[in-house]
């Protein structure tokens, strides 16, 4: 008897389980309902604050370069100034402006329009201009895996894969979210570089957008020379008639 009302306990704890959680496949179908989409397509701006305190620091090397070429040799390559007070700023400051500048905030660019195609197997994208990036990106159902297909290069598999959760209201969308990550770092053949593929994907509860972003950075001697970001989002049931003429729209190039 004991065994059984055991095993009625485990049967309903995952069942309950399974309710509270909606599975892989379940959030891709909720979050990418076939059809056409107007999508806002971001740029990412720095903090102001952050630009102030970092203009600062570079006015104040400007007045001790010969004390700033002693003291950049004691550095790692990489890693974070140590705090001085040549640097022009409080100690309470220049924390301040560690912790602000990786702070991320999105601005309005442009608009396009973005076409979603989900069947039984994997997810795909069509777009054009700014975003046409997406054209070339399938999300597969049954493995969890993002494949990359851009032209005149070999297919990639992105096999790393994360889920993600907010922790707090504190970030960039001021709202909870899931989502999932797919990444993967390759070499580039009869070449040294490495080039690294990110592609994210959040469902933003408070206005139910769906937030992407694609990221291409190509690596050479340990250092990244070029980086590729595009961040957009669209509303999650916003769906335009097909017969609408394709768009984009992006701001004048502001001087």
């Amino acid at each position: 008897m004991k065994s059984i009302l055991l095993l009625a306990s485990i049967l309903t704890g995952i069942i309950s389980y399974s309710q509270q959680t909606p599975s892989f496949v379940d959030s891709l179908n909720h979050w990418f309902i076939t059809g056409q989409y107007s999508a806002d397509i971001l740029a990412i701006t720095p903090n102001e604050k952050a630009q102030q305190y970092e203009k600062t620091i570079q006015d104040s090397i400007k007045n001790n370069l010969d004390w700033f070429k002693e003291f950049s040799k004691t550095i790692k390559k990489g890693s974070d100034l140590p705090y001085h007070k040549n640097l022009g700023l409080s100690e309470t400051e220049y924390q301040e402006f560690l912790v602000l500048r990786k702070k991320k905030h999105f601005g309005l660019k442009g608009n396009a329009k973005v076409r979603i195609m989900n069947n039984d197997t994997c997810i795909g994208f069509e777009s054009v201009g700014f975003l046409i990036g997406l054209n070339f990106i399938t999300l597969h159902k049954s493995d969890r895996i993002a494949i990359v297909e851009p032209p005149r290069k070999p297919m990639v598999k992105l096999h790393r894969f994360t889920e993600l959760k907010s922790k707090s209201l504190s970030n960039e969308f001021n709202s909870d979210y899931t989502g999932f990550k797919w990444n993967q770092e390759i070499t580039e053949p009869n070449i040294s570089q490495k080039i690294f593929y990110e592609f994210v994907v959040l469902h933003l509860y408070a206005t139910d957008h769906i937030f992407i972003q694609i990221t291409v950075k190509s690596r050479d001697n340990g250092q990244y020379v070029t980086t590729n970001i595009v961040p957009l989002s669209f509303k999650r049931t916003g769906q335009l008639s097909l017969q609408e003429k394709e768009i984009q729209r992006l701001e004048p190039t502001k001087k």
